[in-house]
């Protein structure tokens, strides 16, 4: 039987320009409509305190009206016996007034205007998490893509492999030293790599729309590994602050304190101030214009409005012991999720060191196998599976070190870190360009 020679991958560098992870993800900011939606919905949330700063400003409130006033007199008769015959009179009148609010206290609103502070400081840590969240799913997809394009390799390889032994097992069969049974095995081993390799193909042309519905214009070509040595990513990062998560329930909390003092506040009076001023202009029955000053200061209080108040309070009350539990589950996620990417970073540090000996196992086996079957020692059930074992096992190298970038940045995220640099830290081990085609 000749020798299969089997595929060990790598990649050739081309001469034009690579979209690395951090050039992928700026031009994805520029670009991508998902991003600018996020930076959007951010600007509008971080402008809501001033609509309830806006209650403890003074206000003033400008009304002009113009319009036709008709006075009609009547015939009438005075007491030296002369009669007035009746008589209509119209004339255009403009009044104009304004009105002054100015509030001095008011319990409810300044725990409004905090609470909303509050929250526009939690929406801000929301809008963090959602953009780590954005940055991960572009480096997921921009793996995804290399990921599948290896799978094409590997089944197009696998194909190869299966069609030589094809080749070979039918000219055994001819002259006698195979059974009609080994020519239908390959034959079908053969069949099952070809719709793999479809499988593939369709894999990887997925991805790539997937990745372009982020970054928008397609690329030259991206940056690749070159796995001639096991990766050594593991972070030694310190955490800069508290979790984002935790952080953003800590506002919400502080936000629930002040909607809990907001709600108390209805049973306190509220006290302001108003001038009113109103110009009145000259008519039949007052010939003379007249200005109206008025001024002073007003109380007002509601005792009592059917129990809805002390409702309010009581929700209110709930919601901040609601929001005091979702701290303490936010911290014990943030712990847990911390204790999970270090391990599992340790473990994938691990399993890529024990790759890289299991697919030079594999080569060593396929060949032993190889040379035992042309010797008639082995079957060809047994040449078969120890291709798809070498071939298996290179191809979860791969997906193994891909997938352990994935994690650096998650883990990296949680510490606080900033996505552009973990993003270039990755960007180290990206040494050589895989065309886009």
């Amino acid at each position: 039987m000749k020798k299969i020679n089997t595929f060990y991958l790598y990649a050739i560098a081309t001469t034009c320009f690579s979209l690395s992870l951090v050039e992928t993800w700026d031009q994805s900011q520029r670009e991508s409509w998902i991003w600018k939606n996020q930076e959007y919905n951010e600007l509008s949330e971080q402008l809501t305190p001033y609509l309830y700063q806006a209650k403890l400003m003074p206000s003033i409130n400008l009304k002009l009206n113009e319009g036709i006033s008709s006075t009609r007199l009547h015939s009438a008769v005075d007491v030296a016996g002369n009669i007035y015959n009746s008589r209509e009179y119209v004339q255009t009148q403009s009044t104009f007034s304004s009105q002054a609010q100015i509030p001095i206290f008011d319990r409810s609103a300044q725990a409004n205007y905090l609470g909303a502070k509050a929250i526009a400081t939690s929406n801000l840590n929301k809008q963090g998490l959602l953009k780590n969240q954005y940055t991960l799913d572009l480096v997921k997809r921009y793996f995804d893509v290399l990921k599948n394009h290896k799978s094409l390799i590997f089944s197009e390889k696998n194909v190869d492999m299966n069609r030589k032994l094809m080749l070979d097992t039918q000219q055994k069969y001819e002259v006698g030293f195979l059974a009609r049974t080994d020519v239908a095995q390959a034959k079908a081993s053969l069949d099952q790599a070809l719709s793999l390799y479809e499988q593939a193909k369709t894999a990887l042309m997925t991805s790539k729309l997937k990745l372009l519905e982020m970054v928008i214009i397609k690329p030259n070509d991206l940056k690749d590994i070159n796995l001639t040595k096991p990766i050594k990513i593991t972070p030694n990062l310190e955490r800069k602050g508290k979790y984002k998560n935790v952080l953003r329930q800590e506002n919400l909390l502080r936000g629930s304190d002040y909607q809990y003092e907001s709600a108390k506040g209805a049973l306190i009076p509220q006290l302001g101030a108003f001038i009113n001023y109103q110009y009145l202009p000259s008519t039949i029955a007052a010939p003379q214009a007249s200005n109206l000053f008025v001024g002073g200061i007003s109380l007002s209080w509601t005792p009592f409005d059917g129990g809805a108040t002390f409702t309010n309070i009581q929700q209110s009350r709930y919601g901040k012991q609601s929001q005091f539990a979702a701290l303490k589950q936010a911290t014990l996620e943030a712990n847990t999720q911390f204790s999970m990417l270090t391990e599992q970073l340790k473990s994938s540090e691990y399993q890529i060191d024990a790759l890289f000996q299991s697919v030079e196992s594999a080569q060593i086996f396929l060949d032993a196998v190889i040379a035992s079957f042309d010797a008639g020692q082995k079957t060809l059930t047994d040449v078969l599976d120890a291709q798809k074992n070498l071939l298996s096992q290179q191809q979860l190298l791969y997906q193994t070190s891909y997938d352990t970038f994935v994690l650096y940045l998650n883990y990296a995220q949680l510490l606080n870190q900033d996505d552009k640099s973990s993003l270039e830290t990755i960007d180290k081990f990206l040494t050589v360009s895989w065309p886009w085609i």
